[in-house]
């Protein structure tokens, strides 16, 4: 979606600016169990360090964690 998209880029662009590498990075994703939020988790996790799913179920943050590990090659953290 645009909203996902535009996530991403300006994340990508916030960390370019600040002289940081996102493959270096931890990310952390507010909200991560909404479809916006899982979605960008999967897309961040093929390409950051590290990410931090961040939400107020943790047994559904547990289940997007284990929905993306296979495609990502961050360490993924359930907070």
């Amino acid at each position: 979606s645009y909203t996902v998209a535009t996530a991403i880029e300006g994340a990508k662009t916030a960390s370019a600016l600040m002289g940081h590498r996102i493959s270096e990075a931890q990310v952390a994703v507010v909200g991560a169990t909404g479809s916006i939020g899982a979605t960008c988790a999967e897309i961040m996790g093929r390409e950051a360090a590290r990410v931090m799913l961040i939400g107020r179920d943790t047994e559904r943050l547990r289940g997007v964690a284990e929905r993306i590990c296979p495609n990502s090659q961050a360490e993924l953290e359930v907070t």
